[in-house]
């Protein structure tokens, strides 16, 4: 793990975003190859499903970031939020909604097996990415 940081730190320094990117696949690969070497194998295929999980998940942060915060000659439907405004009630959200994920997961999913406990979050993360969705493409 430590030789792929190594080579990805390099790569970012001195290889095209091509060569990069290759450097970062290969990484990838090594990596969750040998987490089936160092782990027990239900781990390895948790961590394995955990990170393609996150690798496939396609966020949309930057684009609603420049819709609610766009200018009126930019964008003269958008909520023109001020970057304070912005971020200060999206923290207090990302928060509330954090608590109310750790009060779940402490009394609901502890109790129930990790697959429904992942098809759960994933399901919770594609009816978020929706509303992300339906309110820039309105």
């Amino acid at each position: 793990m430590t030789v792929c940081v190594i080579a990805i730190a390099f790569g970012t320094i001195l290889a095209s975003t091509l060569s990069n990117f290759y450097i970062v696949l290969v990484s990838s690969v090594i990596c969750c190859c040998m987490s089936f070497y160092a782990l027990p194998r239900v781990i390895a295929r948790a961590n394995v499903f955990s990170f393609l999980q996150m690798v496939f998940y396609i966020q949309m942060q930057g684009l609603t970031d420049s819709f609610y915060m766009a200018t009126p000659d930019c964008l003269p439907d958008a909520p023109h939020f001020s970057y304070t405004f912005y971020n200060t009630i999206g923290q207090m959200i990302s928060n509330l909604a954090a608590i109310a994920g750790v009060t779940g997961f402490t009394y609901v999913f502890s109790k129930r097996g990790y697959r429904l406990t992942m098809c759960i979050t994933t399901l919770i993360q594609i009816f978020a990415s929706i509303f992300d969705i339906v309110i820039v493409k309105r």
